[in-house]
């Protein structure tokens, strides 16, 4: 363990140093994702971002101001390129640009953006929930685990491999799971009028179109308190596999954790309604064309499952089932 966050610290520490030689001292790096909460394994690739201090809440549609060359994620792939960093690559024209490069180092494989802040607010939230559960850290560790090794863990596969889960939504599944059953707080509920809050914790994205998002939530919800008797994790972990093979109705019901875990399924954003064929036992009809709805608690129109094929939801249910039969 202190091996994998030395590692992780090592990686941080030189691409701020050569972030900042570059482009100026004013310039931070930050983690996020499962390194940033805790429950990164030490093969995982590791997310960070270049904290941009004169634009703390992105950049707003009336913000006229030139953008620095540090926004350039070209710029920053030939920079890295030129201090030893390997197999560089720049995708600008992704939804988040993104410069991917390998640590020399560390070996570690790292994708790092440009202030996109809500990646932050999104693993503080995270570790939020954590502290409200000191069993969360393991179970999501023990899920990503086994999903890894089901070939259910990976959102931009291969050519010809198949589209399943990011690590980031199985996470928000688990949490959306544990409200449901009551042992998680909604730490977004009740929160005042964003202009009334007396602090300001919004974020501008800029694509695919300018979007305001409120990232506030509570470390600790004011008038919540965990049921006295919660099940270990192994307990936990049984009845998050019964829960995907055999309660959640994936053609009528979503995960959002920002509404209390899960809730009816809204399709109104979905590109269209073509029916898809699935052998996964369902009550009702079968699924949309989306097959399951996990809806991001900042971005309140963004379905973090979106890249999910149909063909891995029908595995993903098969394996839950198995496991509650088998236990593994």
């Amino acid at each position: 363990m202190l091996q994998k966050i030395r590692k992780r610290r090592s990686a941080t520490m030189s691409l701020t140093r050569v972030i900042k030689e570059k482009f100026g001292s004013e310039y931070e790096v930050q983690p996020f994702g499962s390194t940033r909460y805790g429950v990164s394994s030490s093969e995982a690739d590791m997310d960070m971002v270049i904290i941009d201090p004169s634009r703390p809440h992105g950049i707003s549609p009336d913000d006229k101001r030139k953008q620095p060359a540090i926004y350039d994620v070209r710029r920053v792939a030939d920079t890295l390129r030129r201090a030893g960093f390997t197999q560089i690559k720049s995708i600008p024209r992704a939804s988040v640009p993104i410069v991917q490069f390998r640590d020399p180092l560390t070996s570690l494989d790292c994708d790092i953006n440009i202030n996109e802040r809500l990646g932050i607010f999104n693993s503080d939230l995270i570790n939020a929930y954590c502290s409200n559960m000191v069993t969360l850290r393991p179970l999501l560790f023990s899920i990503k685990t086994w999903a890894k090794s089901k070939g259910l863990n990976s959102s931009n596969p291969p050519s010809g491999e198949l589209r399943s889960f990011s690590s980031y939504a199985l996470t928000m599944m688990t949490i959306g799971f544990l409200q449901h059953r009551g042992y998680l707080p909604n730490l977004q509920a009740h929160l005042p009028p964003l202009e009334a809050s007396g602090y300001n914790m919004n974020f501008w994205r800029t694509r695919p179109r300018p979007t305001c998002c409120d990232c506030r939530f509570y470390t600790k919800p004011p008038s919540w308190k965990q049921p006295p008797h919660l099940p270990n994790q192994q307990g936990l972990l049984r009845d998050w596999f019964q829960f995907w093979a055999h309660e959640f109705k994936y053609n009528t019901q979503m995960v959002s954790i920002r509404e209390g875990g899960i809730v009816e399924r809204r399709d109104t954003n979905d590109v269209s309604n073509l029916v898809l064929t699935t052998s996964i036992p369902l009550s009702g009809p079968p699924f949309l064309s989306i097959p399951i709805r996990v809806m991001d608690p900042f971005i309140v129109e963004k379905n973090v499952a979106c890249s999910v094929s149909a063909r891995a939801m029908e595995r993903f249910a098969r394996e839950c089932g198995e496991w509650t039969r088998n236990g593994q």
